[in-house]
């Protein structure tokens, strides 16, 4: 064995870079995809307080026929359910870089930034138009069965999104689906189908000479394939004339989060494009949009605020009410089994990026969470007898093998 100094160094630097690692690994913390080392502590909290902080509120316009002014006690999924929305609305309309302007009067003039926040003011109707309102959440999940004053979970929350989204998409004018995955399965040509994903070849560097075509003795035009030879797929780019926003609705558990899937779970607030998750307990429910070590930081929406006066629309107070200073810390074990993950593609490239994140090993069935990413959604075979539906079971014939 060689113990020359030349070696001994090697090893020592070795194992100081190993001790860096897991040093820096420690000290850090990730926030919607981004990491932030201690010394970055004020960039995370600048990132931190640029996501909109929906809380309680109370003495908004009661919610007919229900004397309700107030979703104290009730609403804190659907509040999680609006900063995780309100978010992927941000990330889309802007870029994960932005961030909201430290000035107030700043913060007001920006237009774009100010009807996103109208968009989750609690009002029925009126001269704002309050598309995600407490109102419309609630209108939207009778559907569901759900009453005002009856508490939501993360499954029927971003349902009741998607169908309010769906519903203005034409008035929203944001070129962005929304759709929501149940039982765990992205379906891609249903994503595809969502975003009017079109295929374009790509430019070449070196493009292969194109031969014309040739006329047959006929006079008609004569196709050679060896000249003409079909496109390559691989020079098709797929091109999609909207981004989408996925949320994700899963089941880890019986009682608590299965000890197989925390690391997993953790490990999606660190792609790119996460936009958190929500969850929690029952009346309890909180949004998570990052972790430090083993703990998840979350945003808690359990802080009742007045609702904002529409004629004074938005007001230096309410929008100072809508950012919070330093996140929760909570650890796993703290949240219930039921969650819903959201995510926000742009494009092509990033959602394949998030399927490879999410199933890095597909096709072999080893993934960190109950995820499964297929081409399209499987074929349900149905046996019909004169229009009336049989048993498909009973629908065979048995072949005997005489020797």
């Amino acid at each position: 064995m060689d113990f020359s100094p030349s070696s001994y160094q090697i090893v020592q630097d070795f194992a100081e870079n190993e001790f860096e690692d897991e040093y820096f690994e420690a000290r850090s913390k990730w926030l919607l995809g981004k990491r932030y080392f201690a010394a970055e502590e004020e960039d995370f909290i600048r990132d931190f307080k640029s996501i909109v902080w929906c809380s309680y509120r109370n003495g908004f316009p009661q919610m007919s026929p229900y004397p309700i002014t107030s979703d104290r006690g009730w609403g804190c999924m659907l509040r999680a359910a609006q900063m995780i929305l309100a978010q992927g609305l941000i990330r889309h309309i802007f870029t994960r870089e932005w961030r909201t302007p430290l000035d107030i009067d700043h913060r007001r003039n920006d237009s774009k930034y100010c009807k996103v926040l109208e968009w989750f003011v609690d009002h029925p109707s009126g001269p704002l138009d309050c598309l995600f309102s407490l109102h419309n959440m609630v209108l939207a999940g009778m559907q569901y069965d759900m009453l005002p004053g009856e508490w939501y979970g993360p499954s029927d929350a971003t349902k009741v999104l998607r169908d309010l989204f769906n519903a203005q998409e034409e008035k929203l004018g944001l070129c962005l689906a929304f759709l929501v995955c149940d039982g765990g399965s992205i379906y891609r040509d249903v994503v595809n189908k969502a975003v009017g994903a079109r295929q374009e070849e790509q430019k070449s560097e070196h493009p292969v000479p194109i031969f014309d075509e040739e006329m047959s003795r006929d006079g008609n035009l004569f196709h050679d394939p060896l000249l003409n030879p079909p496109k390559d797929k691989q020079n098709m780019k797929v091109i999609w004339e909207k981004g989408v926003l996925l949320f994700l609705p899963l089941r880890l558990g019986i009682d608590s989060i299965n000890p197989d899937y925390q690391k997993g779970l953790l490990k999606t607030l660190e792609f790119p494009q996460s936009l958190g998750i929500i969850g929690g307990r029952p009346n309890h429910a909180i949004y998570f949009v990052g972790h430090e070590n083993e703990s998840f930081l979350g945003l808690d929406p359990h802080t009742v605020q007045p609702s904002p006066d529409p004629a004074n629309f938005p007001s230096a107070s309410y929008l100072m009410s809508v950012q919070r200073d330093s996140p929760q810390i909570l650890g796993v074990d703290y949240l219930d089994p039921s969650v819903a993950l959201g995510f926000y593609c742009r494009n092509a490239e990033e959602f394949q990026d998030l399927c490879s994140k999410l199933c890095p090993a597909e096709g072999s069935g080893k993934q960190g969470l109950p995820i499964n990413i297929a081409n399209s959604p499987p074929y349900i075979f149905e046996c019909f007898d004169e229009g009336i539906e049989s048993d498909c079971e009973d629908d065979y014939v048995v072949i005997e093998k005489h020797l």
